[in-house]
């Protein structure tokens, strides 16, 4: 009558695997993405994927540490085991404060750009010449005579410059994609500070475990 022990082992091998995919997913997305906007010249979707690498990455590692024991369990053993499941009450503290202060920059980011695409520069558009369909455009090429008016007229946007002149791309500024892009980066960085809070209560449950004195591990 069915496997109970194997079974239950490739139940939680699968749940830790649903618990690493959005931040590893994400991972992969930036990794891909970064080469992308730098072959256009998009200077700040680069610097958000960078940021947003990094926080998948941090956010993935300790996903996999302390909340993904099926799949933690195959990977390290011994020792070594012993040595990256050693945390403290206070170094998983530590780790919460930076999830949350990388999803509050993220969080600021998206703002700061979708209010500058919808405020500032969406009502530009109406002055876009050739539809904007600026690649091709015979009157205004690449529309650089209206990104550079655009840019005359609210410095905001050097925060999301557009594109290099020989870009293939009807793209100019892209706080738009910018906002977008941290909206996601957001969700993974609220991921994070969720799985934060569950490594500091399995730190405090072990530490109440262990009994005063005892060394708080997790």
């Amino acid at each position: 009558m069915g496997c109970p022990d194997s079974c239950a082992s490739a139940r939680g091998v699968v749940v830790d695997l649903v618990k690493l995919a959005p931040t590893t997913g994400w991972l992969v997305m930036c990794c891909f993405a970064i080469p992308s906007y730098a072959a256009i010249g998009w200077v700040a979707p680069v610097v958000c994927a960078v940021f947003s690498s990094l926080l998948a990455v941090l956010a993935t590692r300790d996903i996999f540490m302390h909340l993904s024991p099926s799949i933690h369990a195959y990977v390290l053993v011994g020792k070594l085991a012993e040595r990256e499941d050693a945390l403290t009450v206070a170094r998983a503290k530590r780790k919460g404060a930076v999830a949350v202060a990388f999803f509050c920059a993220s969080a600021a980011c998206m703002v700061v750009f979708l209010v500058v695409a919808y405020a500032v520069i969406e009502p530009e558009k109406s002055k876009q010449p050739c539809d904007g369909e600026c690649e091709g455009c015979e009157e205004d090429r690449n529309c650089k005579k209206w990104v550079a008016d655009v840019e005359d007229d609210h410095p905001v946007v050097a925060i999301c410059p557009p594109t290099k002149g020989s870009a293939d791309t009807d793209a100019t500024f892209s706080c738009l994609a910018d906002g977008y892009w941290m909206m996601v980066t957001s969700v993974m960085g609220l991921i994070w500070v969720g799985a934060s809070y569950y490594v500091v209560r399995a730190a405090r449950a072990r530490a109440a475990d262990a009994g005063p004195g005892a060394t708080e591990l997790v």
